[in-house]
């Protein structure tokens, strides 16, 4: 029953996030030859135990390749594996903007965020390559929220 009322209430959100995958496999980017080889190799190198932190900027990004590493232990090594942890970060930041708008403004809003952000061109783009950008976004904008829930719950908006 609890199911079906919050499935009731977010079934717009619901929708944008099926538009937001749909839209962000059909324009999968996947390895491009930049720093997500780094990633990826030292993703592999941890699930062989071979990881040496090096100087080398990829290697000095744990929220980046540790989760990496265990999509790869989990599901296997893979185009699609590797690209997981940006896509649920970048659906994760819809979800995010939607609380957010919901939180300074009203439902409305947090839905027309959500759809916007849904079909941006970068957010697009990120969200299957293998880059920490949209994951630090992700972050960053989870931390602001709990900080502004943290203060309203005492009352303290400024």
């Amino acid at each position: 029953m609890k199911i079906k009322k919050i499935l009731r209430k977010h079934s717009c959100l619901i929708w944008i996030l099926i538009f937001a995958l749909f839209l962000r496999l059909y324009f999968f980017v996947g390895l491009n030859w930049s720093d997500d080889i780094g990633y990826v190799n030292d993703a592999y190198r941890i699930l062989k135990n071979e990881f040496v932190f090096t100087k080398y900027p990829p290697t000095l990004r744990p929220m980046m390749i540790y989760p990496l590493s265990f999509t790869f232990l989990v599901l296997g090594i893979s185009n699609y594996t590797a690209t997981l942890y940006p896509l649920l970060a970048s659906l994760g930041s819809i979800i995010l903007i939607f609380y957010l708008g919901k939180e300074f403004f009203d439902y409305e809003t947090g839905l027309i965020a959500a759809f916007l952000l849904s079909f941006f061109p970068l957010n697009v783009i990120y969200s299957t390559w293998i880059m920490p950008d949209l994951i630090i976004a992700f972050f960053m904008g989870l931390s602001v929220y709990f900080f502004l829930k943290s203060n309203k719950k005492r009352n303290l908006y400024f």
